[in-house]
């Protein structure tokens, strides 16, 4: 015979369990948008590098030690930008529904639910660059 604390531990599993599945699904449902709205922003910032690399390149004759740091630092950050750029654009899909491209999107979808945690660190590891960027240009007198 059982007795009900391993009746509400194998409920407590069971409950965990379906809060889990529940939680993929909703994200695995989310997820083009999510794509779509990452791709869009990336794909600004994609315009807003070579603009910032031409402003520098033509500053780094009047103060050229400050701004080689800082050249530099804009590499490193177009360096993180292109590397998540590159985990990410395969996974943008068009909205709506197209009944012969549905099982298509739903594995793209549960891929970026999948590799979450990744472009999680491909995101903080832009931040991190961009905040290298910006004490550079604070210690120049940008």
């Amino acid at each position: 015979m059982t007795n009900s604390l391993e009746i509400l531990g194998a409920v407590e599993t069971v409950l965990g369990l379906g809060s889990r599945i529940y939680k993929f699904f909703s994200d695995v449902k989310d997820a083009p948008e999510e794509v779509r709205q990452m791709c869009a922003q990336l794909q600004l910032l994609q315009k807003l590098f070579p603009e910032i690399a031409r402003s520098t390149s033509e500053l780094v004759h009047a103060m050229p030690l400050s701004l080689e740091i800082i050249f530099a630092c804009l590499k490193g950050c177009e360096t993180e930008f292109n590397t998540l750029w590159l985990a990410v654009e395969p996974l943008r899909t068009e909205p709506g529904i197209i009944w012969s491209d549905v099982l298509n999107k739903i594995a793209v979808s549960v891929k970026w639910v999948v590799k979450t945690e990744e472009f999680e660190k491909f995101t903080r590891n832009l931040e991190t660059a961009k905040q290298t960027l910006a004490l550079a240009m604070l210690l120049a007198g940008m």
